[in-house]
Protein backbone atom coordinates (compact mmCIF):
# COMPACT_ATOMS: atom_id res chain seq x y z
CA UNK A 1 0.00 0.00 0.00
CA UNK A 2 1.09 3.57 -0.39
CA UNK A 3 1.77 6.04 2.46
CA UNK A 4 -1.62 7.16 1.85
CA UNK A 5 -3.26 4.56 1.79
CA UNK A 6 -1.89 2.71 4.75
CA UNK A 7 -2.90 5.85 6.84
CA UNK A 8 -6.25 5.43 5.91
CA UNK A 9 -6.02 1.46 6.34
CA UNK A 10 -5.39 1.87 10.38
CA UNK A 11 -7.27 5.37 10.64
CA UNK A 12 -9.10 4.45 13.60
CA UNK A 13 -8.08 1.13 14.33
CA UNK A 14 -6.95 1.33 17.51
CA UNK A 15 -8.85 2.41 20.65
CA UNK A 16 -7.75 2.52 23.87
CA UNK A 17 -10.02 1.32 27.22
CA UNK A 18 -9.98 4.63 29.30
CA UNK A 19 -11.40 2.47 32.56
CA UNK A 20 -8.16 0.11 31.79
CA UNK A 21 -5.45 2.49 31.97
CA UNK A 22 -4.63 4.51 35.32
CA UNK A 23 -6.71 7.21 35.41
CA UNK A 24 -5.59 10.73 36.32
CA UNK A 25 -1.49 9.60 36.36
CA UNK A 26 0.37 10.91 33.54
CA UNK A 27 2.54 7.88 32.11
CA UNK A 28 4.39 6.52 29.17
CA UNK A 29 4.08 3.92 26.82
CA UNK A 30 6.34 1.80 24.75
CA UNK A 31 4.94 0.28 21.71
CA UNK A 32 6.82 -2.29 20.11
CA UNK A 33 6.11 -3.78 16.14
CA UNK A 34 8.31 -6.24 14.14
CA UNK A 35 8.43 -3.41 11.24
CA UNK A 36 8.27 0.20 10.86
CA UNK A 37 7.34 1.17 6.95
CA UNK A 38 5.50 4.37 7.13
CA UNK A 39 4.88 4.65 10.58
CA UNK A 40 1.04 5.01 9.86
CA UNK A 41 0.60 2.31 12.62
CA UNK A 42 2.08 3.79 15.53
CA UNK A 43 0.81 7.41 15.02
CA UNK A 44 -2.67 5.75 15.25
CA UNK A 45 -2.08 3.47 17.95
CA UNK A 46 -0.42 6.79 19.92
CA UNK A 47 -3.31 8.96 19.13
CA UNK A 48 -5.62 6.01 20.53
CA UNK A 49 -3.30 6.19 23.83
CA UNK A 50 -3.00 9.87 23.82
CA UNK A 51 -6.88 10.77 23.83
CA UNK A 52 -7.29 8.28 27.12
CA UNK A 53 -4.23 9.88 28.60
CA UNK A 54 -1.26 8.54 27.98
CA UNK A 55 1.25 11.72 28.21
CA UNK A 56 4.29 9.76 26.26
CA UNK A 57 4.49 6.97 23.52
CA UNK A 58 7.41 5.75 22.41
CA UNK A 59 8.39 3.44 19.26
CA UNK A 60 10.67 0.19 18.75
CA UNK A 61 11.18 -1.63 15.98
CA UNK A 62 13.12 -4.35 14.86
CA UNK A 63 13.32 -3.48 11.27
CA UNK A 64 12.63 -0.76 8.76
CA UNK A 65 11.20 -1.69 5.26
CA UNK A 66 12.75 0.52 2.66
CA UNK A 67 12.05 0.72 -1.38
CA UNK A 68 14.82 -0.12 -3.73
Amino acid sequence: LSRNQRVKNVKDAFRADEEELISGVPFSVLLLDDVFTTGSTSTACAVALKACGVTRVSYISLCVAEQI
